[in-house]
């Protein structure tokens, strides 16, 4: 084998975005689910959240005692005159009649199998509940419709620098060796695989912070985005329960009714044999998953009757389980991964570097991800 000598590695600069984004997608983990997601502008890296929840309201309270029936809110705004709606949990359909700043009266148009009468037996509950939008339905030649401009909000992450420093002796190099240890080519493909793992864990756990004199700038991962205030979340702490399809189905649900669409869950290894023990009947096992290039197994989601890819990601943490809708993940790069020679003028060797400038997406974090915790430890599970 020849050696590398300066010729050829001094002042040349590579471009290895390209090859770190296939590494990525060729190696099992949580980063598999992120798509290169165009290129970012600053160092607080913007995104437009979806309006992906489905319109609805709480009511603090119904007066059953009354026809019309009428629905108490903090705010009525948005809701207008002969809107079809219906009371979450129940299919009857009614229609607004009237509003006033704090209050929505309907009239019952169709029970379908729900109630039957806006008061007394088989009205709505006096609770307080949800009241979803339906329709608005329109008049022939109309000349005006639902107004669907509205400003999204926007969230942000920072970015990170990633950096990886190869020095090999003038010596080492010129040393016939069976191994490849000592060409830089080797040493580049290794130090862009530390790179990947890096990314992975980060995108798990990384926290974000901005970047100021005395701060390192760092990117936020899953579990700094996933257990924001408001979030969905089923804590079993208090009381640990082993893992269950009723557990993975009911993460789902609370997806499904925040307008996501779940399709994957993710876990450590213990708990993706207790799913696999779960499933032993429907697991279909993805020995070339071409969408995301690593193994996968499915499952069928009994929420949504689609496939459910399971993650077993090593690193995650064993009481914990992730259900999730990935639509929304996103890797982008501020400065692309570029390796460089770096090798100053009296040194005996070669050195080059690896530095790029990355942040990660996690678009409607609070309807797309829903942490389960406080679950029974994968052994004791598997062993019950």
């Amino acid at each position: 084998m020849t050696a590398i000598n300066s010729f050829e590695w001094n002042n040349l600069k590579r471009d290895f975005s390209e090859v770190l984004s296939t590494l990525v997608s060729n190696t099992p983990g949580f980063i598999n689910l992120f798509p290169l997601k165009g290129k970012s502008t600053q160092t607080k890296h913007e995104w437009l959240e979806d309006q992906i929840k489905p319109k609805q309201i709480a009511y603090s309270a119904y007066d059953a005692d009354s026809v019309p029936g009428t629905f108490t809110v903090s705010n009525s705004a948005g809701w207008e005159l002969n809107d079809y709606v219906k009371i979450f949990g129940n299919p009857a359909i009614f229609k607004i009649i009237s509003t006033s700043s704090t209050s929505i009266a309907v009239s019952l148009v169709a029970s379908n199998g729900g109630f039957t009468a806006l008061s007394g037996s088989g009205s709505p509950s006096a609770d307080a509940g949800i009241l979803c939008f339906v329709s608005r339905p329109m008049n022939e030649g109309s000349s005006a419709g639902i107004d669907v401009h509205r400003q999204s909000s926007t969230e942000f992450n920072y970015s990170q620098i990633l950096r990886r420093d190869i020095t090999l002796t003038a010596t080492s190099t010129a040393v016939q060796t069976l191994g490849m240890e000592n060409a830089l080519p080797y040493q580049e493909e290794e130090a862009m695989r530390q790179i990947v793992y890096e990314i992975n864990l980060i995108s798990l756990f990384g926290v974000r912070q901005q970047r100021t004199a005395s701060t390192l700038g760092t990117a936020g991962g899953l579990y700094y985005y996933g257990t924001q205030t408001g979030g969905l979340c089923d804590d079993y702490s208090v009381s640990p329960v082993p893992l269950s399809t009723n557990i993975i189905n009911k993460a789902a649900q609370k997806i499904v009714e925040a307008g996501g669409t779940p399709s994957v869950i993710l876990c450590g290894t213990g708990q993706a044999r207790m799913i696999s023990r779960l499933y032993t009947n429907t697991l279909n096992i993805q020995r070339a998953d071409q969408v995301r290039g690593s193994y996968v197994s499915q499952i069928v989601n009994e929420s949504t009757g689609g496939l459910m890819q399971v993650f077993a990601e090593p690193n995650m943490i064993d009481s914990d389980i992730w259900v999730i809708d990935p639509s929304g993940f996103g890797l982008v790069w501020l400065r692309d991964l570029v390796s460089s020679d770096s090798t100053s003028p009296n040194q005996d060797g070669f050195s080059r570097k690896l530095i790029g400038e990355f942040s990660l997406e996690f678009k409607n974090a609070k309807q797309k991800l829903c942490r389960v915790q406080g679950l029974q430890p994968s052994a004791a599970a598997l062993n019950t």
